[in-house]
This record gives C-alpha cells, sequence and structure tokens, in this order.
C-alpha cells in the first residue's frame, strides 16, 4: 500500500464505526502490515470490512479479504459469529431467518438459538464464539457434516457407516 491518505482515511472511519480509538502504533502497525498489497487491493478489502464485519477488523481479516475473493471458512466463521452476536444483543430471542446453511444448521442443531439466546450470558460469548467457529469451519470443511444441509438428509458417507455396524469385521 503507497497511498497514505486513503489508508488514514479508512483507519479514522474504522475507529468511527467499531467505535475504537486508533493509536498511533496501531496505525503504524497496520501500515506496515499492508505494505506489501496494492492500494486498489487494500481499498477493495477494506470495503469487505465495512461491509461484513461487526467488530474491529484484525490485520489477519483484512488480509485475508485481500488474498481470497471468497474469505477463507474461518474468516466466513468469525463475520457469522459476529453477526449472531450482533443480532442477539440487538433482537434478543425473536429467531432470525438464517441465510448461510452451516449457520443455519448450527443454530437450529447445535445450539437452538431460542433456548440459547435466553440462557447465554455476555460473558460467555466469547467461548462461544470460538466454539461456533471451529465447528463452522469443522462443517466447512465437511468433517462433521451428517446430514446434508439442502435437503436434511443423511449424507451418503454416513449411510454407507451406518449399514456397517453390528457387521463382523473381516479377520
Amino acid at each position: 500500500m503507497k497511498n497514505n491518505k486513503m489508508f488514514m482515511n479508512y483507519m479514522v472511519l474504522f475507529g468511527e464505526l467499531y467505535n475504537k480509538e486508533i493509536s498511533d502504533t496501531l496505525k503504524n502497525a497496520y501500515w506496515e502490515t499492508l505494505k506489501p498489497y496494492n492500494n486498489q487491493e487494500c481499498e477493495e478489502a477494506f470495503k469487505k470490512v465495512i461491509e461484513r464485519l461487526t467488530f474491529f477488523p484484525k490485520p489477519a481479516e483484512i488480509i485475508g479479504f485481500i488474498k481470497d475473493k471468497k474469505p477463507k471458512p474461518q474468516i466466513e466463521a468469525i463475520i457469522q459469529a459476529d453477526k449472531i452476536i450482533a443480532y442477539l444483543r440487538s433482537h434478543g430471542s425473536v429467531v432470525p431467518i438464517w441465510t448461510n446453511p452451516i449457520t443455519r444448521y448450527l443454530m437450529t442443531h447445535r445450539w437452538e438459538y431460542y433456548d440459547w439466546s435466553q440462557t447465554v450470558l455476555e460473558s460467555d460469548l466469547t467461548w462461544w464464539k470460538k466454539e461456533f467457529i471451529s465447528s463452522y469451519c469443522a462443517m466447512e470443511e465437511g468433517i462433521d457434516q451428517v446430514e446434508d444441509l439442502s435437503t436434511g438428509q443423511i449424507s451418503e458417507p454416513v449411510k454407507s457407516l451406518l449399514a456397517k455396524v453390528g457387521e463382523t469385521p473381516p479377520r
């Protein structure tokens, strides 16, 4: 990044949007981290930050938007977790319509939103977010996928495993 004026404008904007004081040390750290990237890449990433994140971005999140046109599962998981927390804080236990299929699955099967929203404590949200991110990434990679998220049917690999239950193992 070479355009210092654009960089400073976005840092001020981030400070305002995310209610964070932007110290000189923080500015310098972000500037040094973003130096290897061109102005256009950084500006596109800054716009994605504004569009998708509800908390002040870490340098890795900005770089993630630069390197990938589609966010990596962990970045998308962070975005989804932040959206859920923001929704919880503004709407309470009113169950939203989930547009992301993995989020929909997790918030209806792993954590039933209505019950979860009434019992979760603010102090637990940091730990819940870490667990959500881990679960989201596992599902994105297919490790934890027991049923087809689009149809609700049990997936073929799981069906084949279930068919073998009770069989005598080969010697």
